[in-house]
């Protein structure tokens, strides 16, 4: 539905922060650069906006991983199978699953008149260097993800995503894994009211180095946080904002290099020549 009061110009700008404001990591100090680059400013409403994003993807990226890790023990069966976790399925929709060159590939496709979602998983575990159908004694394996979501309703305030993720997980038969890969999203949020529009296109690149996480006493890999490792991330931000007989439309660039200490986060942002560092407390990982 349309808001039943618009906020025309520079007010507009200033919802769009609100709107993606999300609970995150903390900043309480931001200490000088040594590179002669400029100190951005904690407060400075761009930098807020892509904190939050940031913190946003950072918990998605430690979802991925779950979801990945899971795979060591909730093994696909069959397409039966597959329809029965992820129903019930519509008329229109689409369960897939097969076994073959050493890959478990699962393909779930959901169509309704609000959206339409998919995603496209390939599994494949291997012991000994050697792929194996089952996850007994496993070593290593690799997860690929395609998946995204597309809102039908066009005409109203909507949100599409679609991403691809592929990690390699090592050592899974010791009680610390090794992770690298990628995870990439391109996300766009469009906003509705009666006399304005924006659009907002966040396109994440995301590098995952050396993550190493621990299984959970008792309950196995079960947790995607990080003793330890390294993001690399580019973010390619674009709005679109037309209000009335104006346009505006920007686009700007930020790299991020994320540092893991037991679960804290050490995040150093860079754009236009000017940067921020801050640290928070991301995740608990467990304890032996």
């Amino acid at each position: 539905m349309h808001p039943k009061h618009t906020i025309p110009g520079i007010g507009l700008l200033i919802l769009a922060v609100m709107v993606f404001l999300m609970a995150g990591c903390s900043d309480d100090d931001n200490p000088l650069p040594s590179t002669g680059e400029v100190n951005g400013s904690l407060d400075d409403p761009e930098f807020v906006l892509i904190q939050e994003q940031i913190d946003a993807f950072l918990g998605e990226t430690e979802e991925m991983l779950i979801l990945g890790l899971e795979n060591t023990y909730q093994l696909p069966i069959d397409t039966e199978y597959i329809r029965n976790i992820y129903g019930p399925m519509g008329p229109d929709d689409i369960v897939e699953y097969n076994y073959a060159d050493g890959w478990h590939v699962t393909y779930i496709a959901h169509f309704n008149s609000y959206a339409n979602d998919y995603f496209r998983d390939s599994v494949m575990f291997q012991v000994n260097s050697q792929p194996v159908q089952d996850p007994d004694n496993l070593e290593w394996m690799q997860y690929i993800r395609h998946w995204g979501y597309t809102s039908n309703l066009v005409d109203v305030t909507h949100t599409n995503k679609n991403g691809y993720v592929n990690l390699e997980f090592e050592n899974l038969d010791q009680d610390i894994a090794t992770i690298n890969g990628v995870n990439n999203t391109l996300w766009e949020w469009n906003y509705y009211s009666n006399d304005s529009t924006i659009e907002a296109v966040y396109d994440v690149e995301m590098n995952i180095v050396e993550l190493q996480v621990g299984q959970v006493p008792t309950y196995g890999w079960i947790s995607g946080c990080p003793y330890s490792g390294n993001l690399a991330m580019s973010i390619e931000q674009a709005y679109s904002v037309n209000y009335g007989d104006d346009n505006d439309f920007w686009v700007r660039n930020w790299n991020v290099w994320i540092t893991f200490d037991d679960g804290m986060a050490d995040i150093r942002i860079n754009s236009e020549n000017e940067v921020w560092n801050y640290q928070c407390e991301f995740c608990s990982p467990p304890v032996y």
